[in-house]
C-alpha cells in the first residue's frame, strides 16, 4: 500500500539489493504483492510463449516473468493480444545505476519499448485477473455503493469481490467509510 500511494504521489520507491530480483521487482511494482505467480523465462519459440500466456490468463495475482532485452518487445505484444491492455510493470537493471520501473499498461509499454529498446536485465510483471476491472478508487466506490443500497456491509463486500477482485479488507473498509459518508 505504501508503494502504491508512493507511486500516486510521484515520490521514487527503490529496491535495495537482495538474493532476489523477483522479489526486488515485486517490492517496487506497486501491484499487489500476494499472491503472486513466478514463471522463469518464457520460451524463445512465439508458439510456446503465446501458449503459456494464454494458459495464465485466469490466474489470481501477479504474473512474473524473466525477459531478455531482445524479446521484450514481442512479449509484450504478445501478452497485450493476451491479456489485454492490463496494467504491467518492466523492472529493469534493478539495483544498478540504470534502474528503471516503468508501470502503465500493457499497450503503453509496447509504445513505449517501440521506440526506446530496452536493455539489461528484466523482470516483467503483469496484473493478475484480481487488479483486471475497476482501478479508480471512484468506480470502486460507485459498485461498492450501488451494491449497499440493497445490501449489508457483508453482503456488499462480498459481491464487490466477486465482481472486481478487489480484496475483501480494502472493500470492507471502502464500505464503512460510504456508510459514515466520509469516503473521497
Amino acid at each position: 500500500r505504501l508503494v502504491m500511494q508512493c507511486r500516486a504521489k510521484n515520490i521514487p520507491v527503490f529496491a535495495l539489493p537482495g538474493p532476489s530480483s523477483v522479489l526486488a521487482a515485486l517490492t517496487v511494482a506497486g501491484m499487489v504483492p500476494y499472491p503472486f505467480h513466478f514463471f522463469g523465462f518464457l520460451p524463445s519459440k512465439a508458439v510456446k510463449r503465446q501458449e503459456i500466456l494464454r494458459s495464465v490468463n485466469t490466474y489470481f495475482g501477479t504474473l512474473i516473468f524473466f525477459e531478455s532485452p531482445k524479446r521484450l518487445q514481442e512479449t509484450l505484444q504478445e501478452a497485450l493480444k493476451v491479456f489485454g491492455p492490463r496494467l504491467a510493470v518492466v523492472a529493469r537493471e534493478l539495483t544498478k545505476k540504470f534502474e528503471e520501473v516503468r508501470r502503465e499498461t500493457l499497450d503503453q509499454l509496447v509504445t513505449h519499448y517501440n521506440k526506446t529498446p530496452p536493455k539489461g536485465e528484466i523482470v516483467l510483471l503483469i496484473a493478475g485477473v484480481c487488479e483486471v476491472g475497476p482501478t479508480e478508487k471512484e468506480d470502486l466506490q460507485a459498485i461498492l455503493g450501488r451494491h449497499l443500497v440493497r445490501c449489508s456491509v457483508k453482503d456488499a463486500v462480498r459481491l464487490t469481490h466477486k465482481e472486481t477482485g478487489w480484496p475483501r479488507t480494502q472493500l470492507y473498509r471502502m464500505a464503512l467509510a460510504i456508510q459514515k459518508g466520509s469516503c473521497t
